[in-house]
């Protein structure tokens, strides 16, 4: 069964769209690598999924293997949209010479925020994060990694405070901790999330 569901993911996963904006991204962060010469950044990838392929994901993981997808088809259904970008780097950095992408102030100029800014000798990590117009809920991350490996790029839209809480509520599995927090109502109530057909498909 388990190989069912990684072919299922696989598919789903060819049917992201181009991100434009993790492209760009990635090309900044690109030039800050191969600035000094000892390293490159190979070909990759930047693909966004929306709203209708990860309902899509949902509903045939209901279909095929609804109770070991159980988890994944909760989480998920606090996602609006996921945009990815990966490319494999060959060679070394440092990534205490790194300087922060500049493409970053424009996010903060869109009321996005610093999380964390983090940097070693073999790597370099700045995450963003935004919030509702309230001030309430986190709805939109985005985190830029640089190792000796790899450059990689996320962003995620929608219910991330519900989302953070459900894998919280996953990690903790059966538990008096979880069955105290369950009654004590800080933990968000269980809503079966809707596994019906997507209305759209596009990111």
């Amino acid at each position: 069964m388990s190989s069912r569901i990684a072919v299922l993911l696989l598919a789903l996963s060819l049917s992201g769209c181009v991100s434009i904006e993790m492209g760009r991204l990635a090309r900044e962060v690109e030039q800050e690598v191969e600035r000094d010469g000892s390293a490159e950044i190979g070909r990759g990838f930047a693909v966004a999924f929306g709203g209708g392929t990860i309902g899509t994901s949902r509903f045939l993981g209901r279909l095929v293997a609804p109770e070991s997808t159980e988890p994944y088809r909760r989480l998920s259904a606090s996602v609006r949209q996921v945009k990815v970008a990966r490319y494999p780097l060959v060679g070394t950095i440092d990534g205490m010479r790194m300087a922060r992408p500049s493409r970053l102030d424009a996010y903060e100029a869109d009321g996005w925020l610093p999380m964390v800014s983090a940097r070693d000798s073999a790597s370099a990590t700045w995450v963003l994060y935004r919030e509702d117009a309230e001030g309430l809920r986190l709805t939109d991350l985005l985190a830029v990694v640089v190792s000796d490996e790899e450059l990689v790029l996320t962003r995620i839209t929608g219910d991330l405070t519900t989302l953070a809480l459900e894998a919280f509520r996953e990690s903790m599995g059966d538990s008096i901790l979880r069955d105290a927090l369950d009654d004590s109502g800080v933990l968000p109530t269980e809503v079966e999330p809707d596994d019906g057909p997507p209305v759209d498909a596009g990111p």
